[in-house]
């Protein structure tokens, strides 16, 4: 399994390799920079990050009013240890000096590590080949590896290598993009660089925030070791033969006062148990049950390429973040600094499924995450005129409200139901009933609550106002589908767990002050909450006014003139008949409980009006048009979410890798083309493609029951761990050894 980029040089590929070969352990991710420094990579963005790091700056508006945020957050490049800068005769091996004469990268998946292979040509003329092997580690996660071969091919004598920490770094800015980080660029200072014979060590502060951060560096080789006010600085100096390769491990570690109560000590330790390990084989350990578990076999005129970047895809998202509750998953995971490396709603409908299957601790660790943010989401409640309940921000690291603007961010008060949901799926397939007892339940009357005050009764119908659902290109609007169906579906599993387990429910209620009244008021919201539509067209309307709307002139819009949110004024937008992104087929796909012909009216009525300027949107129309029976259609949309981040079909893959993308390529796999439902019994619908004649692949169900699904053209063959009951193509039956069933009649 192996990703591979051939002579992709001049700035704008070489940028979009720089995430696409980025090394991540959830912890750590260090994007694939070139070692060597030069004047053609100067404005891409050099960066290292650590999950949940960050510094926060003042937000200026132009017009505030009462509760907008004040403070936004950004994740903080930390000091960059990634340069190796080899020397021959005066003359620095880079880019701007030599003539390339090949370049190949390699994502090598198996092994969790990536290699740039560089051949250069110096004005002597003389020509040597460099291999840099980097990893980082899914154990020891604060360590980042360099392994660096230096080949000559026609020179001998010596060479100097020298290899730095560089704390004068910033973050990337690029005011004409509101996806990017855009502002107040510098967020660390340094604050100390020691050094010995044996390592180099920096520390640095954010400036505001006050978080410590300590670098620590060393060798294969012993190099003489000097400081800088901002740098530690490496050098060794060698002789090199033709066709006799010198290779130098370069060891660096990562350690912050969030993470570590003594960072630079943990460090110095570390070093110690590092230094006595085979760091390359601890990593494939590492990997092995993912690769277990994850692993996807396709059959196709293209099968290797495709099981490759599929496998990519999993790999990214795998190692994209959730190491512990403190840390979610940034939009870019650990790739770059895109979206200021906030989290969003994407976690919890488009990555935690992922999770569910391939790790549950994980998953749990997200959830726990959110959990512990219950109190920073009271306090926006509050701002909110809500003194009861909370409203979980939009875009956040620490759990705080970072959304500057309003009817895009802070109006989406369908994150509440989106996280519900998420710890609702999570005990249905889990079933760990004590910890959705005492974390998801309280989530889930919390968040109730909430939408408890915003609703208004009028005529005996519930109404949400003044909300913006998922697509972003419909602002501020009153009964927004997906809000109001997520809402109910919430609500009603809320109340049918308590009811069922009552016992067990009462010191929690007692707890939260649940009486009967309020378990009743929300019984009355469920049963009568307006969900929108259309009896002429049989479609769920994505809210009261959008059907009144003029259609977008698609027609005449500029190719160049997308994303729209670019090139138009959001009221431009608003006042027009087009989605950014999926929404009410989004609910549809999620909770499958509206009749096949309004779930297939709506997805051809709503498709042909989505821009798809949204990462999240590709994935979700091949998911619900896989559910729907459409395979063409559905099979159209799973390649582009595949082209992605690996073509820059976006053209922002630069800015890091579109995570919820990847786990939306999952879905459209599971949940779509495997038609996987979790309910209280687990259903199945398999289907096709007619561009596959086989795709293989394992799930992790009730009761951590691994079941071997095998998909042909003809027939499914199921085997399970345990004996597990199952519902296939609508018919309940027992899984244990091989079942095999016909596909003939079944995947119309």
């Amino acid at each position: 399994m192996i990703l591979k980029r051939h002579n992709r040089l001049g700035y704008d590929l070489m940028f979009v390799d720089e995430a696409i070969f980025t090394t991540q352990n959830r912890y750590l991710g260090v994007r694939g920079n070139f070692e060597e420094q030069s004047k053609q990579t100067h404005n891409t963005i050099r960066g290292t990050y650590i999950n949940g790091l960050y510094d926060t700056h003042e937000i200026i508006y132009g017009e505030e009013a009462f509760g907008f945020p004040k403070k936004a957050q950004t994740i903080v490049n930390v000091p960059d240890a990634q340069t190796i800068l080899i020397k021959v005769q005066g003359e620095t091996l880079t880019l701007d000096s030599c003539k390339v004469l090949d370049l190949k990268r390699y994502y090598h998946i198996k092994e969790g590590l990536t290699v740039r292979e560089i051949t250069y040509q110096t004005i002597h003329p003389y020509t040597f080949t460099l291999t840099f092997k980097r990893l980082a580690h899914l154990i020891y996660k604060e360590l980042f590896v360099i392994d660096v071969s230096i080949e000559s091919h026609d020179y001998e004598g010596i060479i100097t290598i020298e290899s730095t920490i560089n704390g004068d770094v910033k973050n990337y800015e690029n005011k004409k993009d509101p996806r990017a980080a855009s502002s107040h660029a510098k967020k660390i200072q340094t604050t100390k660089v020691q050094t010995t014979n044996q390592y180099a060590l920096l520390s640095s502060k954010t400036i505001h925030t006050g978080f410590d951060i300590h670098v620590l560096m060393w060798h294969s080789e012993l190099f003489e070791y000097k400081k800088t006010t901002n740098e530690a600085i490496g050098k060794y100096k060698t002789k090199i033969k033709p066709n006799h390769p010198l290779n130098i491990k370069k060891y660096v570690l990562y350690g912050n006062s969030l993470d570590h109560n003594n960072p630079e000590d943990f460090l110095k330790k570390t070093k110690l148990k590092i230094e006595k390990i085979d760091i390359y084989q601890k990593q494939k350990d590492a990997l092995t049950p993912f690769f277990n578990q994850a692993t996807i076999e396709i059959d196709t005129d293209d099968r290797n390429e495709l099981e490759d970047i599929i496998m990519y895809n999993l790999y990214q998202l795998f190692t994209a973040g959730g190491s512990t509750p403190r840390t979610n998953i940034p939009a870019k995971g650990l790739t770059g600094e895109g979206y200021e490396g906030h989290t969003f709603w994407d976690t919890e409908i488009y990555m935690l499924p992922f999770f569910m299957q391939i790790d549950p601790s994980i998953a749990k660790n997200l959830l726990l995450n959110r959990y512990e943010q219950l109190s920073f989401a009271k306090e926006e409640a509050k701002k909110l005129a809500v003194q009861e309940g909370v409203k979980f921000a939009w875009r956040t690291i620490n759990g705080e409200e970072t959304s500057a603007y309003y009817p895009a961010g802070t109006a989406q008060y369908h994150i509440n139901s989106d996280i519900a949901y998420a710890f609702i799926k999570n005990y249905q397939l889990h079933n760990e009933f004590d910890f959705f007892l005492h974390q998801g339940l309280k989530v889930l009357i919390e968040t109730a609550r909430f939408f408890k005050h915003v609703v208004t009764e009028h005529n005996g119908k519930y109404h949400l106002h003044s909300v913006t659902g998922p697509d972003e290109y419909t602002a501020i609007v009153d009964d927004n589908y997906y809000t109001n169906a997520l809402l109910k579906y919430q609500l009603r599993f809320m109340l049918d767990f308590i009811k069922t387990n009552s016992k067990a429910c009462e010191l929690i209620l007692h707890e939260l002050n649940v009486n009967e009244q309020e378990l009743n008021q929300f019984e009355a919201i469920e049963k009568n909450i307006v969900l929108p539509f259309e009896p002429n067209l049989k479609i769920d309307l994505q809210d009261t006014s959008f059907i009144t709307k003029k259609t977008w002139d698609f027609e005449h819009t500029p190719v160049d003139h997308y994303p729209l949110l670019l090139h138009y004024h959001p009221l431009t937008i608003y006042r027009h008949k087009v989605l950014k992104q999926a929404d009410t087929v989004l609910a549809h796909f999620l909770l499958n409980n509206r009749p096949i012909e309004v779930m297939t009216n709506s997805y051809a009525y709503y498709e042909p009006l989505t821009t798809h300027d949204s990462s999240l949107s590709s994935c979700i129309y091949a998911s619900q048009a896989a559910r729907l029976g459409l395979l063409d259609e559905a099979y159209k949309h799973f390649k582009e979410t595949l082209a992605l981040d690996l073509d820059n079909t976006h053209k922002n893959t630069q800015i890091g890798l579109h995570i919820a993308n990847l786990g939306g390529m999952y879905l459209a796999i599971i949940y779509g083309f495997i038609g996987l439902s979790i309910q209280e019994v687990v259903s199945i619908n398999p289907r096709l493609p007619k561009e596959w004649t086989r795709l293989k692949l394992k799930m992790r169900l009730k009761e951590d029951i691994i079941v071997t699904l095998e998909l042909t053209q003809s027939h499914l063959t199921l085997s399970a761990s345990e004996s597990i009951e199952l519902n296939v193509y609508g018919n309940k039956i027992q899984v244990k050894d091989t079942a095999t069933i016909s596909t003939t009649n079944n995947s119309n």
